[in-house]
């Protein structure tokens, strides 16, 4: 009963085609990040790419969390949408609101002075290497690709000899019909390419180590995440079904105390879709049963049968908590729901169709005193 009285609360909701949509874009960017979460939990320093994700999770949360205040549609206990400020915070340092992630300099002194050094010795590499350029250019007339290399043509034998004595231009190969050349570094700048490669490697051990704390900080919050990944479940279910209440024109199944079954001109969903197909259409069905046994008698082809499948298939959607196609039904909720209808034989038991049909029969009598 609480589920239906939700679907009925998220029926305006749904109905607003905007408001639908705007839901259906903020789940359609949400990804199962359990397992990145757990990680989190037991230890693991998570990759920048689970950073991101989460970071990602966590302004959908937010957006989610608006959207509902927004429009002022109804939480319950299990649908509620708490934005995690502090996580967010911790994983947006400067306040971007940009999803993708990134090891900002905020996050460490020591790394923003890494970073610092590293992008004055890659500065100082390539004005050194403009200079190289620049001599090239004037002493021998050649320019240089962005790529510091240069294809001659083996025709130019004597431009090839002065390159090969040139000391600030080295062999990298060559086909049939050219030599390609590329800058010898000076010592200079050899030195300067050790010292990035020993700050490369500083930065990428202080990111780990920051890693490491962010994936603490999202293991201690756990509990939130994984709250708000339980209510954004359910909350998904209940639009879908009140989703599906619209399109099958639905209502809301009274259930009662008494054990009984009212239906008013009821549907059978699958049989009027394909009756719609062949430009017919369903011939509603009425019917109230209690407990005892109910005589329906007719011609062939009358709806003896769909009238069967009818009552099981809506009572079965009523306990699921779906609307139901129905002007209006009234149900006393069942502990089972047995059937035979059609071929019931089973080679596998060796049981003809009539012994089938006497199995589920039977199994039917044995539960007789039980409500079904």
């Amino acid at each position: 009963m609480e589920e239906l009285d939700k679907i009925e609360a998220y029926l305006p909701s749904v109905y607003n085609k905007e408001i639908r949509r705007e839901f259906n874009n903020i789940f359609a960017h949400i990804k199962d990040l359990r397992t990145s979460t757990r990680r989190a939990m037991e230890g693991f320093i998570l990759t920048e790419v689970e950073l991101f994700e989460i970071k990602n999770f966590l302004f959908l949360i937010r957006d989610l969390s608006e959207l509902i205040k927004k429009n002022n549609i109804p939480i319950f206990d299990d649908t509620e949408i708490k934005p995690i400020e502090s996580l967010e915070k911790l994983l947006d340092p400067e306040n971007t609101g940009i999803s993708t992630f990134y090891i900002y300099d905020t996050y460490s002194d020591e790394l923003k002075q890494i970073r610092e050094k590293k992008r004055e010795a890659d500065k100082e590499i390539k004005l050194k290497k403009k200079e190289l350029k620049d001599t090239i250019k004037e002493k021998l007339n050649l320019d240089l690709r962005p790529d510091s290399s240069v294809v001659i043509s083996k025709d130019k034998k004597e431009l090839i000899e002065k390159i090969q004595n040139y000391s600030h231009l080295t062999y990298v190969s060559e086909t049939y019909m050219n030599i390609k050349f590329t800058i010898k570094p000076t010592e200079k700048m050899n030195q300067l390419e050790r010292e990035v490669l020993i700050l490369k490697d500083k930065e990428e051990r202080e990111e780990l180590r920051i890693r490491e704390n962010l994936s603490k900080e999202i293991g201690k919050r756990r509990r939130e995440i994984f709250r708000n990944m339980a209510s954004i479940g359910k909350l998904d279910l209940i639009l879908g079904k009140a989703k599906y209440a619209l399109d099958i024109n639905g209502v809301k199944p009274d259930i009662v105390e008494e054990h009984e079954i009212e239906i008013i001109d009821g549907i059978h969903p699958k049989v009027a879709d394909f009756l719609k197909e062949k430009e017919l259409s369903f011939t509603p069905v009425s019917i109230f049963l209690k407990e005892g046994v109910a005589c329906i008698t007719g011609a062939n082809m009358g709806g003896k049968t769909i009238s069967l499948k009818l009552v099981g298939l809506l009572s079965v959607m009523a306990q699921y908590g779906l609307f139901v196609p129905a002007k209006r039904m009234k149900l006393g909720l069942n502990q089972f729901i047995k059937s035979s209808i059609g071929d019931m034989q089973s080679t596998d038991s060796g049981l003809s169709t009539f012994g089938g049909e006497i199995k589920i029969v039977g199994e039917a009598i044995s539960k007789s005193n039980e409500k079904g």
